[in-house]
């Protein structure tokens, strides 16, 4: 298997990032997710963030924005409407951005990182530099707690792709559950899924306006990973 990814992230105006990369963590719609050489396929909906990639030794960012993301064959192809690497980023052009956001009503940025400290201070300082607050409520925070939380607020999670090295495939198309979590630690993997281990849909939660329905079809092997073919049932 390959040691390393082919890391593009595109805008219209060109490619941001042209890269081989050890490790990719993407700001995703359900949450951070770690790619790492022979992910499974995956399909998903980019959002606002910081795109971490470790290539040469070196931990490297590029700020996006929302669009979608693709990761086939050892390619992780990131689509954005816009993308700026660390050393080019526009802290002014930023900065301008949150006073917009505080003008509107704004009275604080809510970030999610866990333990990423340059990610941190960066966050802070643009907040700071423009009068809002910086909250991390997840900071330190115990990966069975976060996971805890999401079930007791009433979230159901399916397993959508999984890591059959690290995972039982029978876990696929389940409902995440507090079961669950325990076999998912005795299997010694990260219950957050950081590392790639497996991924979630969202169905349902305090922030649906109803439940979504779904089925299982099928479950593709692709490799060392096996992904659940989730889909909305056809209407009668």
């Amino acid at each position: 298997m390959a040691d390393t990814l082919h890391l593009e992230i595109v805008t219209a105006g060109g490619a941001a990032v042209d890269t081989q990369a050890q490790q990719v963590t993407l700001p995703l719609a359900d949450g951070e997710a770690g790619v790492l050489p022979g992910h499974a396929p995956l399909l998903g909906a980019l959002v606002s963030g910081v795109v971490r990639y470790t290539s040469g030794g070196a931990e490297h960012y590029c700020a996006v924005s929302p669009g979608t993301v693709n990761v086939a064959a050892n390619t992780v192809t990131v689509l954005a409407r816009t993308a700026e690497p660390a050393p080019d980023i526009d802290l002014p052009r930023a900065e301008a951005a949150l006073r917009r956001a505080k003008e509107q009503g704004a009275e604080l940025v809510c970030f999610g990182d866990i333990d990423m400290e340059n990610n941190r201070a960066w966050g802070e300082e643009r907040c700071r530099n423009v009068g809002l607050e910086a909250v991390y409520p997840l900071w330190h925070h115990d990966r069975q707690e976060n996971v805890r939380e999401v079930l007791e607020l009433g979230y159901r999670c399916l397993i959508k792709t999984l890591d059959r090295r690290v995972l039982p495939r029978h876990l696929l198309g389940r409902v995440m559950d507090r079961a669950m979590v325990e076999e998912m630690t005795a299997c010694g993997v990260d219950v957050c899924g950081e590392n790639g281990e497996f991924h979630t849909i969202a169905v349902d939660g305090p922030v649906f306006h109803r439940p979504i329905p779904y089925c299982v079809r099928q479950v593709l092997d692709l490799g060392d990973y096996s992904v659940a073919d989730i889909t909305v049932p056809e209407k009668e």
